[in-house]
């Protein structure tokens, strides 16, 4: 039910939780035996992905512009794992993968979006995609840093049945 502590329990997985008021946070997240806010080479924003309840875009970027500047912002640009060690022929395959967009173009289409991918978002006052359109945008934004978890919060709001299990999938 509403109040129970969903929202606060993912924010604390993703390690968002912020505090107010003089509370106190206690106790420990851990991922593969690492706690999430050890000061080594451990970054949880390349881990966990966390979904907010609400949509919160740029209303005068496309779709497309948005994924894109995600994309930029989360993987640098590149289809290349700067961590792994590439030969000539990755390295040639990676480049042409950032020419073409395959990232950005494989979320728009898993999420049913590549046929209003030059379509503004939008928001209250700027006319854009759909209300369902703009929360797969915000869910395929979280998703262009590949993380292996992501924390939805209410993701399914704004969307039937069907298009949630699509989503999912």
């Amino acid at each position: 039910p509403p109040g129970s502590g969903k929202s606060s329990l993912l924010k604390a997985i993703a390690g968002r939780l912020s505090t107010k008021n003089g509370e106190e946070i206690s106790g420990e997240v851990t991922y593969n035996g690492r706690a999430l806010d050890s000061k080594d080479d451990f970054h949880i924003e390349n881990a966990i992905a966390f979904v907010e309840q609400l949509d919160r875009r740029a209303p005068r970027l496309t779709v497309d512009e948005t994924f894109e500047f995600a994309f930029q912002c989360k993987q640098g640009g590149t289809h290349l794992d700067a961590t792994v060690a590439h030969g000539a022929e990755s390295k040639a395959q990676a480049a042409q993968a950032d020419k073409d967009g395959i990232f950005v173009k494989s979320i728009e289409k898993s999420l049913g979006l590549d046929h209003v991918k030059d379509t503004f978002v939008g928001d209250d006052t700027v006319r854009g995609v759909s209300g369902g359109q703009r929360r797969r945008v915000t869910v395929g934004e979280m998703m262009m840093n590949g993380s292996p978890i992501v924390c939805g919060d209410e993701i399914s709001n704004g969307l039937d049945s069907a298009v949630t299990f699509d989503m999912i999938q």
